[in-house]
C-alpha cells in the first residue's frame, strides 16, 4: 500500500488498502511490529475506505472488475472520491466522510446490483473485533 514515511515509525497512507481494515487514505499510522504487520492509527485523514467484493461469477474476471470500478468511480469522483486499487474481484475506494454515509451506502448498494452476490464493506468505520462504530468522524 503506498505510503509516505513521516518519521522512523510513522507513515501517511496515500491510498486505501485492498485487504487491510481500520485504515483509509490520509490516515497516519505508527508501526508497532513490522514483522507481524501490526500498527495503530495515530491520526485519521477524514476518509472512508470502501472495499467492494464482486460476486462469485465475477470474482476472477478482470473485465468485470474494471467495468464495476468505472461505474463506482463515475459516482464517487463528483464527491471527491477515487478508486485506489483493484485486483480481479476486489475494488478499494476512498471517499471523504463529508459525502455522508447515506450517499455512500446508496452508491455501493447500486453498484452491488451490477454483480450478483457481490458485497461491500466500510473498512475503517467499524471496530474489527466488536463491530461497533469507531466514531472518528464525529
Amino acid at each position: 500500500m503506498p505510503a509516505r514515511r513521516l518519521n522512523n515509525d510513522e507513515w501517511e497512507l496515500l491510498r486505501s488498502p485492498l485487504y487491510a481494515t481500520n485504515v483509509a487514505s490520509g490516515d497516519i499510522i505508527r508501526i508497532i511490529d513490522a514483522e507481524l504487520g501490526s500498527f495503530e492509527v495515530t491520526k485519521r485523514g477524514g476518509n472512508v475506505c470502501v472495499q467492494f467484493y464482486l460476486g462469485v461469477a465475477d470474482a476472477d474476471d478482470v473485465g468485470a472488475t474494471a467495468r464495476l470500478a468505472a461505474i463506482i468511480e463515475s459516482r464517487i469522483s463528483p464527491l471527491g472520491g477515487r478508486i485506489d486499487g483493484t485486483t480481479p474481484g476486489l475494488i478499494s475506494a476512498t471517499i471523504g466522510v463529508g459525502a455522508g454515509f447515506p450517499v455512500i451506502d446508496e452508491i455501493f448498494n447500486e453498484a452491488a446490483k451490477q454483480s450478483p452476490d457481490s458485497q461491500w464493506q466500510f473498512a475503517n468505520v467499524y471496530d474489527p473485533q466488536s463491530g461497533e462504530p469507531l466514531g472518528w468522524w464525529e
